[in-house]
């Protein structure tokens, strides 16, 4: 048992170095603009260069874009007007919170040059709400600031949202009184869908962003969270049960749309943030 014990613990110890390493490595380099100087070489690689959506993802984006917005222009093509926006909601009820206790910044890829939008890693708190789990009327505010700058008419916004339902129908009901012909969100996507098609609907969500929404407005803090490591021995005397649950992650959506968008040459300010 002591020798199972002394082994498990120089297990848990190299697993939590490596992870501390790896937290370094996320947050120090992709939750930073220090990842930026790859990009054309990331650009121009196979990797983004020949990128395309899979046939199941671009069967279903052309039907539901041809669906969700009023536009003769949909195939292949940017929808003239759309403005898509991702609106994160559960968990960021608790990590928004974190975010502004550890001064967290915009991700990597959220810093490009040339974008409109920047963020100050010393604001206040409900600065950070602001950018992060804004309110529905701060939601109508700044949608109508973007609007209002951009040099082509916008008219129709497309949600991406984990929220619920009730929380939707508030927003778009606040967005068209506000002048917006048309609101749609992630939930409306699915009766398009086939059987097949709904198992990747996270990519076609996506994909609406990247490719059918002429400006996309993004939530480009970055998170982490962690849960402590532990082991236990079970009723089994051969057997250890060992979890390391050091777990660190970043937001990545929107940094994945912006760098996706900017690789197909679409303008920087067409990428805003909250």
């Amino acid at each position: 048992m002591k020798s199972r014990c002394m082994y498990s613990t120089f297990v848990f110890t190299l697993t939590l170095f490596q992870y501390i390493y790896l937290y370094y490595i996320y947050y120090s380099f992709f939750g930073s603009s220090r990842i930026l100087p790859l990009f054309p070489d990331l650009r121009d690689s196979p990797i983004l260069a020949n990128f395309t959506w899979s046939p199941l993802i671009h069967s279903a984006l052309e039907t539901t874009a041809a669906h969700l917005f009023s536009s003769t222009h949909t195939s292949n093509h940017i929808v003239p007007g759309v403005i898509a926006i991702h609106l994160r909601r559960g968990d960021y009820k608790r990590h928004c919170l974190r975010l502004a206790k550890w001064g967290s910044t915009y991700m990597g890829f959220n810093q490009f040059e040339g974008l409109v939008d920047s963020f100050n890693a010393s604001s206040t708190v409900d600065e950070y709400l602001q950018h992060c789990l804004p309110t529905t009327p701060q939601i109508v505010h700044r949608l109508n600031e973007i609007r209002g700058e951009y040099s082509s008419p916008l008219t129709q916004v497309y949600i991406m949202t984990n929220a619920w339902p009730s929380y939707i129908s508030t927003l778009s009901s606040a967005l068209l009184a506000d002048g917006w012909k048309s609101v749609s969100s992630t939930p409306d996507i699915d009766p398009f869908l086939s059987k097949e098609q709904r198992y990747v609907d996270v990519g076609v969500d996506m994909a609406l962003a990247i490719d059918k929404a002429e400006v996309f407005v993004g939530n480009g803090v970055s998170f982490f969270f962690f849960f402590f490591a532990f082991f236990f021995y079970t009723s089994e005397p051969d057997f250890i049960f060992f979890c390391v649950c050091v777990f660190f992650q970043f937001s990545s959506l929107t940094a994945n749309v912006v760098m996706l968008r900017m690789a197909k040459g679409f303008p920087p300010h067409s990428n805003r943030f909250l």
